[in-house]
């Protein structure tokens, strides 16, 4: 068997290198192919930037922040139109039934 000759160190496990460039010769190691193998367990992984369209659906949270969006523009007619449903509310009468009065007699 022939003798081995050792191998010197990578640059990266050298003690006498500044730590730039152990940092950059890390960079390189860590960009080589078999080191670059995503597994796709990482939520990361996956491209969050494009999204399924949702068609024609308007959701309920879709709905509510479309309301109060329209109520920060403009909030004078979203004053009146509560101060209007309230004023309403408070002028209707309640009226028993006739079938209540029968009862009644």
């Amino acid at each position: 068997m022939p003798p081995q000759t050792e191998r010197p160190l990578p640059i990266w496990q050298q003690e006498d290198v500044d730590a730039e460039t152990k940092k950059a010769a890390l960079r390189k190691l860590f960009r080589k192919p078999e080191f670059n193998i995503r597994d796709g367990l990482n939520e990361y992984d996956d491209d969050f930037t494009q999204f399924a369209s949702l068609g024609n659906i308007v959701t309920h949270e879709m709905k509510r922040m479309l309301k109060l969006a329209e109520e920060k523009t403009r909030p004078d007619e979203a004053n009146q139109e509560k101060t209007q449903s309230s004023s309403a509310a408070e002028h209707t009468e309640i009226k028993p039934s006739d079938k209540e009065d029968d009862g009644i007699v």
